[in-house]
């Protein structure tokens, strides 16, 4: 995902927010260490490993697109702190008590979901106070496969087939909980490009 998105910014800042309590030698060394081959491989990429509230705060207000995946049970970050036509991908929290994004960032912004399952988590069900109708009427754009779909089938000659979001939103959020059919797929391209470079080993089962 990282890889897309800076092909796509062309120029990428990446700060890592981690808690202090897990913020031990060996994961920082291994954050590290990735992030290192990852700049040989994509121009213009900087790495910033931060745990300070203060510095996150600033990381926020400058981020075009925000990635949280994390298992942390309170939000990561206050929607007050966004500037406005910021794009967000939520898909650490998955139970109805937990929200790694506040209300704030949620009621403000345009929402896709990988699938209304996705409504289940806390990111979803507690800013629109468990109505799913709610979130249908105010926020809602679509499900992925929805947006991909509408994407597709139109012309670009002859509009975007989606409102542009600053026309009512301040903010998009991508809202995934993880789908068996996308993870059986994903698995299909790697499984098929191993084939085809001839990477890996087979073995009998």
């Amino acid at each position: 995902g990282t890889d897309l998105i800076a092909r796509l910014q062309q120029q990428l800042k990446v700060t890592i927010d981690q808690p202090t309590e897990e913020y031990d030698g060996d994961s920082t060394t291994s954050t590290q260490s990735l992030y290192r081959k990852r700049t040989t491989q994509v121009p213009s990429f900087e790495l910033i490993l931060d745990c300070d509230t203060e510095k996150v705060e600033d990381a926020v207000a400058q981020a075009d697109i925000i990635c949280t995946a994390t298992g942390s049970p309170t939000p990561l970050f206050k929607g007050s702190w966004m500037r406005g036509q910021t794009h967000v991908n939520a898909v650490g929290s998955y139970q109805p008590h937990t929200s790694e994004v506040d209300t704030e960032t949620v009621l403000n912004s345009g929402i896709i979901v990988d699938t209304m399952n996705a409504f289940q988590a806390g990111d979803l069900c507690i800013p629109f106070q468990n109505s799913l109708e709610n979130l249908k009427e105010r926020n809602l754009i679509g499900s992925l496969g929805e947006v991909l779909s509408k994407l597709e089938a139109a012309s670009f000659e002859n509009g975007d087939p989606f409102p542009h979001p600053s026309s009512k939103f301040s903010t998009t959020l991508f809202k995934s909980v993880g789908l068996a059919v996308q993870d059986m797929a994903t698995a299909k391209v790697v499984f098929d490009a191993c084939l085809l470079h001839g990477i890996g080993s087979e073995v009998d089962i």
